[in-house]
């Protein structure tokens, strides 16, 4: 079969419906999938699917291509795909697969694959599913089907895990995705008051953008909160698995200032004496995190003076999954996207709802707001993840000829495009981004000022490179915050 090997990305399969996302490639994925997990002496798989228009279709079609292979299926039907993940571990399965665009626009799809323990199929051995697909080479059986329904127990276990203390009033933003029948109820059965937004699954997605990870789309979320006098708003991305918040007041918390919440309760909860003796205790356990490329300084240094270890690695929720699984003394993982991963008392992967979830355990904990527990975080000014279009086959390389430009001028980091130190407070990343033909930047600093300079720098290199939109410099200035 001829296919897009740009269909096959770093962590997953992705592109757009009916062209490079076809029908007859989604079945010969699903075969090649069944394939893999045979080889590995796996028998047993889930399949779940997000709300888009075209899931439903395409997820009958990655059935049609496991069962062919003799692996047997269990047809999660409508859920998020953190509730695949769960799946997967709870009932002791050899892997999954979801059918999801995630944020994307509705004329895209994709798929996320799993193997045991829900650890991702990705890098080497995702191409080598594209191997298995480009030349046809699938073993042949007779697998069995079966309907089934994770969310009970998936509801079951956070209820088990969390407990709210007090009542919370909160706004909830599914942005029209596949978390509005699961993400309210939950919370509800915690002991929340909720208001619902955006929660019908409309694979349309009406309501505009489902990436929580952009303020903007949470606006509308953020003037219900202040209206409604709500104690905090929580945005869920359209597959569930990406996390963002808006406190009382309707202002935008980055995702940084809210691993920093949970990462200090866990803290607390991991060693009880830290706060009288943190430094000096003898016995105090390793106790580390994990954040990205993106992310902001002050995670680092707040859970560091807390006695924490922080360990920066490259974005992507398929290294931080591997990683925590790998390392159990990682107890939470933080992504600048909305990922946040909680290994202390659940399974080390990215679920939006119940880091949400640990959030609402946290305030509850508190008669403080939300503002003013994040006020503990150190200021600084920033941008968003700035993210620039730019073709797949040339995004690499230009990175790599930015990377060795701002090598020679300042301290670097490398493990995932280049992130320069300027000075000790102040720092920007370009990198390319793994799950488009695009290019992400980021920018940080002390003083506003600082970071304009920096926007600068950045814009002055790219100008070699007269493809890129310079729209982004402006854009980029304006949306300097604190």
């Amino acid at each position: 079969m001829r296919v897009n090997p740009a269909v096959f990305r770093a962590y997953d399969v992705r592109g757009k419906v009916g062209e490079g996302l076809t029908p007859a490639l989604v079945e010969a994925i699903g075969r090649a999938f069944g394939s893999h997990i045979k080889a590995q002496g796996g028998q047993q798989v889930s399949v779940s699917r997000d709300n888009r228009e075209s899931s439903q279709t395409l997820a009958a079609d990655f059935i049609r291509g496991v069962l062919s292979t003799g692996v047997n299926v269990i047809d999660l039907g409508l859920t998020t795909t953190p509730m695949l993940y769960f799946s997967i571990i709870y009932w002791d399965l050899d892997g999954g697969a979801v059918i999801t665009g995630s944020h994307t626009t509705p004329d895209y799809n994709g798929i996320k694959l799993c193997q045991k323990q829900a650890l991702h199929v990705f890098g080497d051995e995702l191409q080598e599913i594209w191997k298995l697909v480009k030349t046809n080479n699938f073993v042949s059986g007779r697998g069995r089907l079966e309907k089934n329904d994770i969310f009970n127990e998936y509801k079951s276990e956070i209820l088990r895990r969390v407990k709210i203390l007090r009542t919370l009033r909160v706004g909830v933003d599914c942005g029209d995705g596949v978390a509005g029948p699961f993400a309210p109820e939950i919370f509800e059965k915690l002991g929340c008051q909720v208001f619902r937004y955006a929660c019908r699954p409309l694979g349309s997605f009406p309501h505009g953008g489902s990436d929580p990870s952009v303020p903007k789309n949470l606006e509308d979320l953020s003037g219900i909160v202040t209206m409604r006098g709500y104690d905090v708003g929580v945005g869920l991305d359209a597959d569930g698995d990406r996390l963002g918040v808006v406190d009382e007041k309707g202002e935008y918390v980055p995702i940084e200032k809210i691993a920093f919440l949970l990462a200090r309760d866990i803290l607390k909860r991991e060693n009880p004496l830290f706060l009288i003796c943190l430094r000096s205790h003898p016995d105090k356990k390793d106790i580390k995190f994990v954040c990205d490329v993106r992310s902001l300084l002050g995670f680092k240094i707040v859970v560091e003076e807390l006695g924490g270890k922080v360990e920066m690695i490259p974005a992507g929720r398929s290294f931080f999954r591997q990683k925590l699984y790998e390392d159990p003394n990682i107890l939470l993982g933080v992504e600048a996207s909305g990922h946040i991963h909680l290994n202390d008392n659940f399974y080390g992967f990215d679920d939006g709802i119940f880091a949400a979830a640990r959030l609402l355990e946290v305030l509850s904990k508190s008669r403080k707001s939300l503002s003013a527990m994040v006020s503990e975080f150190p200021q600084s000014f920033f941008t968003p993840e700035i993210v620039i279009p730019y073709p797949d086959e040339k995004k690499f390389e230009l990175v790599e000829k930015v990377k060795r430009v701002f090598a020679q001028k300042y301290a670097t980091i490398e493990i995932d495009g280049v992130r320069a130190r300027v000075d000790e407070k102040s720092w920007f990343l370009v990198r390319a981004k793994n799950t488009g033909p695009y290019l992400s930047l980021r920018f940080e600093a002390d003083t506003k000022e600082k970071v304009l300079q920096m926007i600068g720098i950045v814009a002055r290199e790219l100008k070699k490179y007269p493809e890129i939109d310079r729209s982004w410099v402006e854009e980029a200035k304006q949306d300097v915050s604190n």
